[in-house]
């Protein structure tokens, strides 16, 4: 059987570094694709700038923003290839958020609008590569005081945050503390609250048990697999319990839907150092698809073909249609321009299984793409 280790040195994981040329038009980029009048723009837009078929709707605008910094038009253009990318790393992260908060949303009323579209564009803490850094941008709207100390609490809690939730915590009167600790129907749509709230009510101010995880269903734990902090924070507490197989229990048999994409990655690298790499090649059998469509996006791209032969052997034959559909719907048709996805839909093809190719039956607009 083929050798299988995705935490060997220089796999992807650390991506290798971006040349600064790349770092440097990623920060243009961002600070255009920030600009009020842009973002507007894509808010006022039936489809956002990454799904746009049709680049009339949003590039003419875009690219007179950037031409007001008088740059080369090469230049301009190669900033242009990244504003689909970053259009698409926040809009994930507002529909992770979204689905995350959906019960706190409901619970205390929230506007919505006013929540992603106006307290989270300053909150917003993008890395120079054109992600987004979900910690600290949720440390932000926990210090963001227009935001009810209710709701900053549970962004606290759903994120295991500690040290934020136990300020918070101390600034509550206790009318307010005991509305989440007996408000049993809403703390059970939330199991990271629940978790804290079995340890607030053993001791109310008291840290001292706050490192540990209550002695709950294992279906519980995984219910805490929302997003990468609160994710960390349950295989931190599984390996100090000695419960170091929870870990490959956790992504290998766990539900498709606990795990986000950027929760799935985040996470990865750190629970496979304490994986052996039969449940290694458990979780690339489940999670395949999801974890390779991570490096289709910039600045991973490079990447993909890479880790496609490293995890070949346990691919099965649907998910490289899977695949190639992905590349067609979400990248080529929409008109991405910044990676050659044509040519890496032919390189996926060519480096499948001959029985595969022998089988596959595209639509006809995706094999005009393999002539």
């Amino acid at each position: 059987m083929a050798s299988f280790n995705l935490t060997r040195k220089n796999l992807v994981f650390d991506g290798g570094v971006p040349p600064l040329q790349s770092l440097a038009l990623t920060r243009v980029a961002i600070s255009i694709y920030n600009n009020a009048v842009v973002r507007n723009h894509e808010l006022s837009l039936e489809l956002k700038f990454y799904q746009e078929t049709d680049p009339n709707n949003w590039e003419p605008l875009v690219r007179s923003r950037v031409s007001m910094l008088r740059l080369p038009n090469r230049i301009d253009d190669m900033i242009m290839t990244l504003i689909q990318p970053l259009s698409y790393e926040l809009n994930l992260y507002l529909e992770n958020f979204r689905e995350t908060m959906s019960s706190t949303i409901r619970k205390f009323n929230l506007d919505l609008y006013e929540l992603c579209h106006v307290n989270m564009p300053a909150a917003i803490h993008w890395i120079t590569t054109g992600s987004i850094d979900r910690c600290k941008t949720v440390k932000t709207l926990i210090s963001n005081n227009e935001i009810t100390i209710q709701v900053r609490f549970v962004l606290a809690c759903t994120y295991c945050m500690t040290r934020e939730i136990i300020s918070l915590w101390r600034q509550m009167p206790t009318a307010m503390q005991n509305q989440f600790v007996y408000d049993t129907r809403f703390l059970i749509t939330v199991p990271s609250l629940n978790h804290w709230m079995n340890r607030l009510k053993k001791t109310r101010n008291s840290p001292a048990l706050w490192n540990s995880l209550p002695q709950a269903p294992y279906s519980f734990m995984l219910d805490m697999f929302t997003n990468p902090s609160s994710m960390r924070y349950v295989l931190r507490a599984f390996i100090q319990r000695g419960k170091g197989d929870y870990i490959s229990k956790s992504f290998t048999y766990s539900r498709d839907y606990y795990l986000p994409p950027s929760t799935l990655y985040d996470a990865t690298e750190y629970a496979f150092t304490f994986m052996s790499r039969v449940d290694q090649r458990k979780f690339a059998r489940k999670h395949t698809y999801k974890f390779l469509c991570y490096f289709l996006h910039w600045p991973r791209q490079d990447h993909f073909i890479e880790m496609v032969k490293e995890i070949l052997p346990f691919i099965e034959l649907p998910t490289f249609g899977l695949l190639l559909r992905a590349i067609y719907e979400n990248k080529i048709r929409p008109g991405w321009r910044d990676y050659d996805y044509r040519s890496l839909f032919r390189e996926l093809f060519q480096v499948s299984p001959n029985n595969f190719k022998i089988d596959y039956n595209p639509p006809e607009e995706m094999r005009e793409l393999l002539m």
